[in-house]
């Protein structure tokens, strides 16, 4: 699609690229229950007639269940576009798994692919393992390696991948988050020079799952997922640096999620998942596709993206955005803000202070607000009270 010559960017101005929804019926929290992403809806040829005036919007579920909550938004003729919603994604069982066993030392040298210091192993489970409970120390991925590595509570490990290399999780055994290629509990620090992919395979998961122990640092590379899940799930504290994520395969429509899908899987008096972006890159052909979804108890800060996707971001708490370039494809926006009324976890809370916004053809909306609740919008320090009546489309 062509890009629009018209941009917007975060300024007084902008405020009027919001489309509030209060003319719009809004979905029914269930108690105890909380949003997924909305999805998609096909029209079929014989209600096309029917509809020719308006166009479908999903949005987030308010419960668990798999249901979406559809609403139509009336678009004048020149405008007709269809209206996308984030597609709801499958759950899958969570599942710590211990690391694997390495083969012997002298067979692990013998097939090295991952270096500490001269010593080599394989797997770089081995590796990993070599540097005890508590250790900390420096693994180099010299070679393409097709099983996953767990860094567990108390250790501080850098991994760094080489220019090259692609490290997936085709041959993990088993299924459940925790066979992501990577799974951090402890703290470590990833310098990826090559690619790091999620596996084809059911039950895969991630490419990377920094569960609610974990500290991690990312820098640079390219991640990516074949089996259509979130490329990314942080549920503590991450930092990403200059790399950059693709997607191709439909299906669980986040590339990166923060926090969690909903308030009851987040543990008791754990802190809130914290996030941020510098520098990267995000780009999907998926329809209906979100760069990054900032989810329940989710803290995202923004400092610098360049993200191409239907959705660009899906904000459910707190999101702080400094600058970037945010490119919403046909019939999506490029932020999505959610809250709940009288939800902790989903506080619609959202703070833009730079960055230019395109929208292609069939995108109307810079910001599209959804949900029970208002949520707290500030736009270059435009309260919401200044702007939340004002709407405008391309």
């Amino acid at each position: 699609m062509n890009r629009e010559t018209v941009k917007y960017r975060a300024a007084a101005g902008f405020a009027a690229a919001i489309m509030t929804m209060s003319s719009i019926p809004q979905p029914v929290m269930a108690t105890g229950m909380e949003e997924t992403e909305p999805a998609l809806t096909e029209i079929s040829p014989a209600d096309s007639a029917q509809t020719k005036q308006t166009d479908a919007v999903i949005f987030p579920d308010t419960a668990e269940t798999g249901s979406d909550e559809t609403m139509d938004e009336t678009i004048s003729d020149d405008t007709q576009q269809e209206q996308l919603s984030p597609e709801s994604q499958q759950e899958e069982p969570v599942a710590d798994v211990e690391a694997a066993v390495g083969d012997s030392e002298e067979e692990q040298v013998q097939s090295a692919v991952a270096f500490v210091n001269e010593t080599g192993f394989e797997p770089v489970q081995a590796a990993v393992d070599s540097l005890g409970e508590t250790g900390t120390g420096t693994i180099e991925l010299c070679e393409n390696h097709n099983l996953p590595g767990t860094v567990r509570a108390g250790q501080n490990v850098t991994i760094r991948v080489n220019a090259g290399v692609t490290w997936t999780n085709s041959q993990a055994a088993g299924g459940g988050w925790g066979n992501s290629v990577i799974v951090n509990n402890g703290t470590l620090t990833l310098e990826n020079g090559g690619i790091i992919a999620a596996s084809a395979q059911r039950g895969s998961s991630f490419a990377v799952y920094n569960q609610t122990q974990g500290i991690m640092s990312i820098s640079k590379g390219v991640f990516t997922s074949h089996n259509g899940d979130y490329i990314v799930m942080n549920q503590n504290a991450m930092t990403i640096t200059g790399s950059s994520f693709t997607k191709s395969v439909a299906g669980s429509p986040s590339m990166i999620i923060n926090g969690w899908r909903n308030s009851g899987e987040i543990p008791a008096g754990h802190a809130e998942a914290h996030l941020t972006v510098k520098e990267i890159t995000m780009t999907s052909t998926v329809k209906g596709a979100i760069g990054i979804k900032n989810d329940d108890n989710g803290h995202l800060n923004v400092e610098s993206a360049h993200i191409d996707t239907t959705f660009n971001i899906q904000n459910n708490n707190e999101a702080v955005i400094h600058g970037g370039t945010f490119t919403s494809q046909s019939g999506g926006c490029a932020i999505y803000n959610y809250a709940a009324a009288g939800n902790q976890f989903n506080t619609g809370k959202l703070t833009v202070l730079g960055g230019d916004f395109f929208a292609t053809e069939g995108s109307q909306q810079i910001i599209r607000k959804a949900g029970t609740g208002d949520g707290d919008i500030q736009i270059a320090g435009i309260p919401t009270g200044l702007i939340r009546r004002l709407s405008a489309r391309m």
